[in-house]
């Protein structure tokens, strides 16, 4: 029986071998629907190609369904096509070796079949898809050991992603190489990137016509490269990038983002305060024009404020006539809160009860006060913290 028992267990270990092995090392290119459909009858019981895999039928190739049984691409894996309207073929792949490049797809709107893919230890490129506006089938990505690129940048130009959202990148933490976000026209925030901690390389954030926030960011606490925040029209804070240790940047350039007024994020602050490298900060607006007003607003906040801003939060901030004041701690007495304009003028001041209860909400209006960049000074006991606010409207 236990004889018997072995080779029932031998043939099962030459079965899984036999359909679960590596193959063509050299790799393989795609240029029609037929290869693709063929592709288990002509290399059978391949599931792990070792090369790269280069599939391109711009107009030729409509689905990805013969490539089900891949696991895993030891190379890079390049998909230039337009016509696909699905990557469900892809569902059995854990693991890209190499770079991704995923270039067209222009009957695509989310990357559901890439569900299971868990690694890529290249570079990431997304570009040119212009029907795609997130990134739903990602979601188990985890590692990206070289590049992430959201907008191509190429010697005849810029290929454009359409996205919205990152929504789909939940769960990857880290990116050994660079994280570019480069002229994403329609990308307004970066909330898909909450569980990202880390960026070996350069953080840059240029030329995105809508976007208006990098909060998403806010889970990012070092890079390995230069800060570059550039030519985006309508961001108005640098909040999100706080948590980055300025002793892991290496040079900032912080240029002609029209609307950009606050800047005396923590990391920026740490930075001008013992740099790394170069300081370039120019053509924003009033506030965050020059690295002497950056310097100036740093000094205006409180450390305690900076180090603990998630105790105490004005939200929605820009705001229009009211933004509410939330308090994460228990207060005993009272709440003092004065605003004042760049000239050190008060002209507000209000005066709430303190409660044991968590969080406290209190809703200071500020109808009657022109749009514009305010000061509040906020006293709780013995402890008084500063903090800039917007009024756009």
């Amino acid at each position: 029986m236990k004889k018997f028992t072995l080779i029932i267990a031998a043939v099962a270990f030459s079965y899984s071998i036999a359909f679960s092995q590596g193959c063509l090392p050299a790799g393989i290119s795609f240029t029609t629907q037929a290869q693709i459909d063929n592709f288990q009858t002509n290399y059978p019981n391949c599931t792990e190609i070792e090369g790269d895999v280069y599939i391109a039928g711009w107009n030729t190739i409509t689905n990805l369904n013969g490539l089900s049984v891949l696991t895993s691409i030891g190379g890079s894996f390049s998909i230039e096509c337009y016509s696909i309207s699905n990557l469900d073929g892809l569902q059995s792949l854990t693991t890209i070796m190499g770079d991704f490049l995923f270039l067209g797809g222009g009957n695509l709107y989310n990357l559901v079949g890439l569900d299971n893919l868990q690694t890529i230890g290249g570079s990431f490129f997304f570009a040119g898809s212009e029907n795609l506006n997130n990134l739903v089938g990602l979601d188990n990505l985890q590692t990206i050991g070289g590049s992430v690129n959201f907008g191509w940048e190429t010697m005849g130009g810029t290929l454009s992603a359409g996205l919205v959202s990152l929504t789909g990148l939940e769960n990857l933490n880290s990116i050994g190489g660079d994280l570019y976000f480069h002229s994403n026209n329609h990308l307004q925030e970066l909330s898909g990137l909450s569980g990202l901690t880390s960026i070996g390389g350069n953080l840059r954030i240029t030329g995105n016509m809508e976007l208006q926030s990098l909060t998403g960011l806010s889970g990012l606490t070092s890079i390995g490269g230069n800060l570059w925040i550039l030519d985006n029209m309508k961001l108005q804070s640098l909040t999100g990038l706080e948590n980055i240790d300025a002793g892991s940047i290496t040079g900032i350039d912080i240029s002609t983002n029209d609307l950009l007024t606050i800047c005396e994020v923590k990391s920026i602050c740490d930075y001008l305060a013992s740099p790394n490298g170069g300081i370039w900060i120019r053509g924003n607006a009033p506030g965050c024009n020059s690295p002497a007003e950056v310097e100036d607003a740093c000094a205006t906040v409180h450390t305690e404020h900076i180090v603990s801003n998630n105790k105490i939060i004005f939200a929605p901030n820009p705001f229009t006539d009211q933004t509410v004041l939330s308090i994460n701690f228990p207060v005993n007495g009272l709440v003092y809160l004065d605003i004042f304009n760049n000239l050190g003028m008060c002209l507000k001041n209000w005066r709430f009860e303190g409660l044991q209860t968590t969080p406290m909400q209190y809703y200071p209006d500020f109808s009657g006060i022109p749009p514009g960049v305010y000061y509040c000074r906020i006293q709780i006991g013995n402890k008084v913290l500063t903090s800039k606010l917007i009024k756009i409207y």
